[in-house]
């Protein structure tokens, strides 16, 4: 395709450089024709090009076929809109236009990317579940259906259990919630079956253990045909079908010197029972051979006899006897010294991680409107644009949600004054000009001595504004500071707090965290309708911090949602550390449910670097919530 697609959106990228997909339009870009160009110098040059290498580009490949609305993979029969964006086929039914250039979809035939499909391979579905396999587009749906990866369901029959999982988790399903299940040792046991009388359809299920697997037995009695009542007895293995075919198993009826035997190879759980009952794949009699062999109502299939199939290796006991005299070495063992809990089994934890401090400044910039996010450096977007991209994918007719949630994804760099020290995790309330519904229940109570006071924090919001009245009922034990989330507090009723102290802890004013000044009005107002955050340093990086916070909904103004995100930026660039170079690294606007992300410049609303000697002369420190150690600022003038 010459022609480039006229698109009605803004051109920008996903930014998803976790799965290397593609950008936020699809269409066959220059990046395409270099893959296909890298693909056919592999095939011809296969000696000097690694398979990791050819996994990889076809990885690549792989991704420029992703659906933009379910971000599965779009096979032939492949069609575009009039712009020459794709859609499965299952999304493609459901939509009315295209989702990223709202345009007709049409009916249009793509047979270049017909030919691209036909050459690359797609990953399994249920990859995330640990299958490895890559197969070509036609052997796709054949592989999954048959996928050792795919989820099993609760093998007891006649069970109306909807339990699904992954294998390892079936036994332990099995033992927790079909405890009636008998489970019985050895290579040859007894199945009894009771009360084979009973109308209608029934099941006895049984378990056995051996050869380190665990089979089910299953005897149903079911109705076939008009008043005809047969008995199907099969074997399945809780395990995989490969597992399975290295088993067999004996089912054999003996009595009254008769006999009627079947052997097989028992059933995958991943197969069922269904289909081999279905066609009679197992040991069928009737009622009639059933009285033959029952004795009371009671029908005993006297020999259910595991075999395993799989050869024996000649040199295994060699090795058996190899890591026996392993066993019997001894072992010195070395006292350690005393280790800190923050540094224990750290060599379990010795994993190679990747750095979280993202610096794309060296990659290029990308010319095309399609590109892959992981090669090339992210757009920075203005906040008008970042939020008119978000309101854009959350129209009616995709997502549909106009009043999604506005949230900035901030990264900062922990580290302090000394490279061995690094900002503690902070929690702050930031003032906001324009507020919105946070979905919060949020109580203040303000203590103040003057009437002026009490009467601003009441104009302003205040759950319940007093003075020394509300500190005796705390004291009696009538007012419950539990039921109020922010305690607020003028300068002025200091003195009588202090006998509050102890009581309050966390909650006890201070100016540090702004739960004590004397603008009680604008105190209310913060901590009624602000934005509450939290930066939490990484487990395993400790310069890395983040901080997610909701600074509006895509329903509110562009300006009042550009002014919150000012506000919130500054809050957190006052926890500062008095060091060179930046705290605030890098924020990133989200929409949920999209996983779109949208990369903004933080550096218009606060200062890039913090120069020592050039900058303020002192930052807002972090907000103190051990009061044990702590005295408030104003408890000696208070108490003098």
């Amino acid at each position: 395709m010459s022609q480039k697609p006229q698109m009605s959106a803004k051109q920008r990228s996903s930014g998803n450089q976790s799965s290397g997909g593609s950008a936020r339009e699809q269409g066959i870009s220059p990046s395409l024709g270099q893959s296909s160009r890298d693909l056919s110098n592999t095939s011809s040059g296969s000696s000097s090009v690694s398979p990791d290498a050819t996994q990889n580009m076809s990885n690549d490949l792989a991704s420029l076929f992703e659906c933009p609305v379910c971000f599965d993979y779009v096979l032939p029969p492949i069609l575009q809109c009039q712009s020459g964006h794709l859609v499965c086929s299952s999304c493609r039914s459901k939509l009315t236009c295209c989702p990223t250039c709202r345009g007709s979809l049409g009916n249009i035939r793509n047979l270049a990317m017909e030919k691209v499909a036909s050459n690359v391979k797609f990953p399994c579905k249920h990859s995330n579940l640990g299958c490895t396999a890559s197969v070509v587009y036609t052997e796709k749906a054949d592989h999954e259906e048959i996928c050792e990866f795919r989820p099993y369901f609760c093998p007891c029959p006649g069970a109306s259990c909807k339990w699904q999982g992954s294998l390892d988790l079936v036994m332990t399903h099995l033992m927790m919630q079909h405890k009636s299940i008998t489970t019985l040792q050895g290579e040859d046991i007894v199945f009894l079956a009771t009360d084979i009388n009973l109308p209608g359809a029934v099941d006895w299920v049984m378990m056995q253990s051996c050869f380190g697997h665990h089979f089910m037995l299953v005897l149903e009695k079911q109705e076939k045909f008009d008043g005809h009542q047969q008995f199907f007895a099969i074997v399945q293995l809780i395990g995989s079908r490969k597992q399975a075919e290295n088993f067999a198993y004996r089912l054999e009826l003996n009595g009254n010197r008769r006999r009627l035997t079947w052997e097989a190879m028992p059933r995958s759980i991943h197969e069922g029972v269904a289909s081999a009952i279905m066609n009679c794949d197992c040991l069928v009699f009737d009622t009639s051979i059933a009285q033959l062999f029952a004795d009371n109502g009671n029908l005993g299939i006297n020999s259910c006899r595991m075999i395993s199939t799989t050869s024996i290796n000649p040199a295994a006991r060699k090795g058996t006897r190899e890591k026996a005299r392993k066993k019997k070495v001894k072992v010195e063992i070395k006292k350690v010294g005393f280790i800190p809990h923050n540094l224990r089994d750290q060599s379990k934890l010795n994993i190679k991680r990747a750095n979280k401090h993202i610096d794309d400044s060296n990659n290029a910039v990308s010319t095309d409107n399609v590109w892959i996010g992981k090669y090339y450096r992210w757009r920075v977007y203005s906040v008008a644009e970042a939020i008119e991209c978000h309101r854009e994918t959350h129209h009616p007719t995709m997502y549909g949600v106009p009043n999604a949630p506005l949230n900035a994804h901030i990264e900062l760099y922990m580290q302090g004054e000394k490279k061995t020290r690094f900002v503690e995790n902070f929690q702050r309330t930031a003032f906001i000009p324009h507020k919105y519904d946070h979905g919060e229940d949020r109580s203040v109570l303000v203590l103040a001595k003057t009437p002026e006071v009490i009467a601003e924090a009441q104009n302003a919001g205040a759950t319940l504004a007093g003075g020394v009245e509300l500190i005796k009922e705390v004291e009696n034990g009538r007012l419950q500071l539990s039921d109020y989330q922010f305690v607020l507090a003028h300068p002025n009723i200091l003195a009588e707090m202090v006998v509050l102290r102890g009581l309050m802890k966390k909650k006890f004013p201070n100016p540090k965290s702004g739960t004590l000044g004397t603008e009680i009005g604008e105190m209310v107002q913060r901590y009624l309708n602000g934005i509450q955050y939290k930066a939490v340093k990484d487990e395993y990086q400790q310069d890395f911090g983040l901080i997610e916070a909701c600074i509006g909904t895509l329903d509110m103004d562009t300006k009042h949602l550009e002014e919150n995100l000012k506000f919130l930026l500054a809050d957190v660039d006052g926890m500062r550390p008095k060091r060179e170079g930046k705290f605030i690294t890098r924020v990133i606007l989200k929409s949920p449910p999209s996983k779109e992300q949208l990369k903004i410049d933080p550096f218009l609303f606060v200062p890039e670097n913090y120069v020592k000697g050039k900058g303020k002369e002192s930052k807002q420190d972090e907000p103190d919530f051990d009061d044990e150690e702590d005295e408030p600022a104003d408890k000696k003038e208070a108490t003098n």
